[in-house]
């Protein structure tokens, strides 16, 4: 049962608590951790995020990360959506839909992805 708090110093300490365990979950262990973090300045009118595998012919973005974790964070800075690295990438790999042309001067592949789609794919991957 969940117990009822009208103070603004429980909700401050279940706050703190909370970002304790965040930053426990995504170091693992580590001493530190990396995210690589995205901006999509379009995600806003399309709902879609491209996710770069190739540039130039050669592997690139989440093929080519080093970063334990990917952060997609929309133009106005408000909304981020936060996975572990191999995650993203298995979940990509599952992904049928075929690469498109993006990035600057369209020289990258990727995947065109509903963020909707991916955030599925994502919980439906981790709870299996």
């Amino acid at each position: 049962m969940i117990e009822f708090h009208n103070g603004w110093e429980h909700d401050l300490k279940v706050g703190q608590d909370g970002e304790s365990e965040f930053s426990n979950l995504l170091r693992k262990g580590r001493p530190f951790y990396t995210v690589e973090c995205k901006r999509d300045m379009k995600l806003h009118e399309s709902g879609n995020l491209f996710i770069e595998v190739e540039s130039r012919g050669k592997a690139s973005g989440i093929e080519h990360t080093q970063a334990d974790y990917w952060a997609f964070m929309t133009h106005n800075k408000k909304v981020s959506i936060v996975v572990d690295r191999d995650t993203l990438q298995n979940v990509l790999r599952a992904h049928t839909g075929d690469k498109v042309r993006g990035g600057d001067n369209m020289t990258s592949k990727g995947y065109l992805i509903q963020a909707k789609q991916l955030i599925s794919s994502i919980l439906h991957f981790v709870e299996a």
